[in-house]
């Protein structure tokens, strides 16, 4: 994933400390792919994941298909 975009891998950060992270891999014009969010546990809750969604659907477009990893467990 990352040989085809190399921009699509983003951190989240607080004061400088790794918090978050998401891949959004924008495959072509038409396709995009969400994985490897994780937000640490003792970040949860904070709203500081969701600033890390929004930034790689920002990154993909709204004119781009996305699919993306899901786990029951979350």
């Amino acid at each position: 994933m990352y040989q085809t975009d190399e921009s699509g891998f983003l951190l989240g950060e607080l004061n400088g400390e790794p918090v978050g992270c998401i891949s959004a891999v924008a495959y072509d014009a038409h396709f995009g792919f969400l994985s490897f969010y994780i937000v640490k546990p003792q970040f949860r809750g904070q709203g500081l994941g969701i600033k890390i969604w929004k930034t790689a659907m920002d990154y993909l477009g709204a004119d781009r298909n996305i699919g993306l990893d899901g786990a029951l467990a979350q």
